[in-house]
């Protein structure tokens, strides 16, 4: 959910929490049970991916409680990745793809500020990116060494991952 979406003084914390307990605890809480309900044979490869949200490296504005809880996703990604060096954990982030989270924004009106404007042109225009690539990206962390990937951030759209040279 991107919501609440507002100005950061006129969102109410209940509705912060919703957004910290959807967008970010849930996700933990997920991973911990996989952590600890996975029996694995000796040398299985395990990889869990999680989904960073726009802004992550930027200051969107009016959509603070999401932006926040995935950055704290995206550095529960590096932790983990620290503490467990036998699973690969990674983080990406998808850019525009075509989605129903994007009504959030339509239906906030001028309450999303400039994002509304943005996504309305990009659901007119229909310009996101290509939802395939996210399956792309899955194979080929699978196909990397855990130490090459694990505790990172990925940009679908603007880090050149395909490049036989990215890795290195």
């Amino acid at each position: 959910t991107l919501n609440p979406i507002g100005d950061f003084i006129e969102t109410t914390f209940e509705n912060w929490e919703i957004s910290l307990q959807v967008n970010f605890l849930n996700q933990l809480f997920f991973i911990r049970e996989l952590l600890r309900n996975t029996h694995l044979t000796p040398n299985a490869r395990r990889t869990i991916l999680t989904f960073a949200g726009s802004g992550t490296n930027s200051a969107p504005t009016r959509f603070s409680a999401y932006t926040l809880s995935k950055i704290a996703l995206i550095k529960a990604t590096e932790i983990l990745a620290a503490e467990y060096i036998d699973c690969a954990f990674v983080s990406l982030g998808t850019g525009w793809i075509k989605s129903p989270i994007h009504n959030q924004t339509l239906e906030a009106g001028d309450f999303a500020g400039v994002a509304y404007y943005e996504t309305k042109r990009r659901m007119l225009e229909d310009d996101f990116g290509d939802p395939n690539l996210i399956c792309d990206f899955i194979n080929w962390i699978i196909q990397q060494p855990i130490r090459s990937i694990s505790g990172m951030n990925f940009s679908l759209q603007g880090d050149d991952w395909k490049s036989p040279f990215f890795i290195e």
